[in-house]
């Protein structure tokens, strides 16, 4: 089992009914790049939304792509359960 961590929220953005994240894009630029993971979109930065930490766990669950993405761009980290049960197994033997 995983536990995704989400280490930065501000590259997450919603366009119309797509999630997906702007990259490679200047802060004072008005369209931006936004991949949904299945697809590249120039967009009007100001028809993004920003998300709540809850909506993008729940988009990561459903869209595999988008969540590589997020990984490789260093904007959540991705967790074993099984390394930390046996991290909590090996440290209890020490307790």
């Amino acid at each position: 089992m995983e536990n995704t961590t989400i280490l930065s929220t501000v590259s997450f953005a919603k366009y119309k009914s797509k999630i997906g994240l702007i990259l490679y894009s200047n802060e004072d630029m008005d369209i931006v790049n936004l991949f949904t993971g299945h697809k590249h979109l120039e967009v009007n930065r100001n028809d993004t939304t920003s998300l709540t930490p809850e909506e993008i766990t729940e988009e990561l669950s459903r869209n595999a792509e988008l969540k590589q993405l997020a990984y490789e761009n260093d904007l959540i980290e991705i967790h074993s359960q099984d390394t930390f049960t046996s991290y909590l197994n090996y440290a209890s033997k020490y307790n």
